[in-house]
């Protein structure tokens, strides 16, 4: 499958842009390619050119063609990047679904083989808007693609296989509350759970629970004793013999057998793995290192695939009504602010984090900052967890939970949602940096 990804709100501006309520109109973007797999590739818009109105050749009710100047300098970028060439045009008449007429066919039967030539190792596709849907499909062919805009939301514009997934008995009770299609989104939401401890071991199991079929997990560490009384699934036999990742991979079993789950018992920050989880549809940050958060933050931004991070904080004081109890819960995606914005990571433990073993050994800061062991309540994670799976299900399938940054007070009783902004020519989710894919190196742990 081709999807067509627009960070939010770009494809809404397309349409504002270059809607007239008589005439056809056109534009021509530019995508970024990710090949996820040797089936499905992603396409993410970076550019959108729109013509004045002397920029068109001919422009009717029924047909539109643009000068060919107004393409070339796109159309040679396309060539030089080996980027895709998205041809939009409206069909502005056009009711409910709109449908590619024979003068469309016809054009796309000569653009299609220019566009290969241009760039030839990418799909190129043709974006059609009605007066209210739209369609896309693969340039010259009757391909369908896939069209989502990501931002607070994951909005699905076109979807050519809305209704085409069996649905179980067992999510009746889930169906009732956010309908069919919300339940067949969740059957393709493909989901990264990065660390399976107290938090993200609840994460995996409600996400199970939920529908999701396929998941890729990292952690690298084995079931100890003080896991026990907070990772779901552990049970005592496992104790120094058993990978994280395989005791989430068993209760995802138990719920879903046929769930396809692939492990991976590395550091994130480990080469390679940062572009694996690029190839999926959304992450979920349950790691509380200043250098795994840096990744998955501009990851979320780089190749929009929206990403929670929470975390779960206990202050002990000298006496237990001075416990102070904290968590926090927020969505890292277009028109929200990074981890860096809101000041949530420590360059200097991002650089050290990201540094071989022996350099961070011999830095002078490293003996300063030994890791201090946490206090952990399953109570307490499990909570940051729920409210986390909460907030997937808002930005998934639209249940009514509009907040994307939550602190949790709970020695004081205290939901509270926060809004932020983010920070003009942040190099991580500022405009110049969404939706580049593979043009910036993702950050990785220097070898030894």
């Amino acid at each position: 499958m081709i999807e067509l990804v627009f960070p939010a709100p770009q494809l809404t501006k397309l349409r504002k842009q270059i809607a007239h309520h008589r005439l056809e109109s056109a534009a021509i973007l530019l995508a970024a390619p990710v090949r996820r797999n040797e089936r499905d590739i992603r396409l993410l818009v970076q550019t959108m050119a729109l013509p004045a109105e002397a920029d068109y050749l001919r422009r009717t009710a029924t047909d539109v063609e643009l000068r060919p100047e107004f393409g070339l300098p796109l159309e040679k970028t396309a060539a030089r990047k080996g980027w895709s060439l998205i041809y939009v045009h409206t069909h502005p008449n056009q009711d409910n679904l709109p449908s590619f007429s024979y003068v469309d066919d016809r054009t796309e039967a000569r653009l299609a083989p220019y566009a290969q030539m241009r760039s030839a190792d990418t799909p190129h596709v043709a974006l059609l808007l009605g007066k209210e849907r739209l369609v896309a499909r693969q340039l010259g062919t009757s391909t369908p693609v896939r069209v989502l805009e990501i931002g607070d939301h994951i909005h699905h514009a076109y979807d050519p296989a809305a209704d085409s997934d069996e649905l179980e008995i067992a999510h009746d009770r889930q169906i009732r509350a956010f309908g069919k299609a919300g339940q067949r989104r969740l059957r393709r939401v493909r989901v990264v759970v990065v660390g399976l401890g107290g938090t993200g071991s609840v994460v995996a199991q409600q996400l199970a629970h939920l529908g999701i079929d396929e998941f890729l997990l990292i952690d690298t560490q084995v079931i100890d004793e003080t896991n026990l009384n907070r990772v779901v699934g552990a049970i005592p036999n496992d104790k120094d013999k058993i990978l994280k990742v395989d005791v989430a991979e068993r209760v995802i079993k138990a719920i879903r057998p046929g769930a396809r789950v692939t492990k991976v018992s590395k550091d994130v920050l480990s080469p390679g793995v940062g572009a694996q989880i690029a190839g999926f549809d959304f992450v979920v940050c349950c790691t509380d290192s200043n250098g795994s958060r840096h990744l998955l933050n501009q990851l979320a931004y780089q190749y929009l695939v929206p990403t929670i991070d929470l975390g779960v904080s206990i202050t002990p004081n000298a006496s237990l009504t001075d416990l102070q109890l904290w968590a926090h819960v927020r969505l890292l995606a277009p028109g929200q602010a990074c981890l860096h914005c809101t000041g949530s990571l420590d360059p200097d433990q991002v650089r050290r984090d990201l540094m071989a073993e022996p350099d961070r050994r011999r830095d002078p800061y490293f003996n300063k900052n030994v890791q201090v062991i946490q206090p952990a309540v399953i109570s307490l994670t499990s909570l940051a967890a729920s409210t986390a799976t909460t907030m997937f299900l808002s930005v998934v399938v639209g249940i009514p939970a509009p907040a994307r940054h939550l602190t949790l007070q709970l020695h004081r009783g205290i939901m509270k949602p926060l809004t932020s902004t983010p920070q003009a020519g942040c190099h991580y989710c500022g405009d110049a940096a969404i939706a580049t894919g593979g043009a910036v190196q993702l950050p990785e742990q220097a070898d030894a």
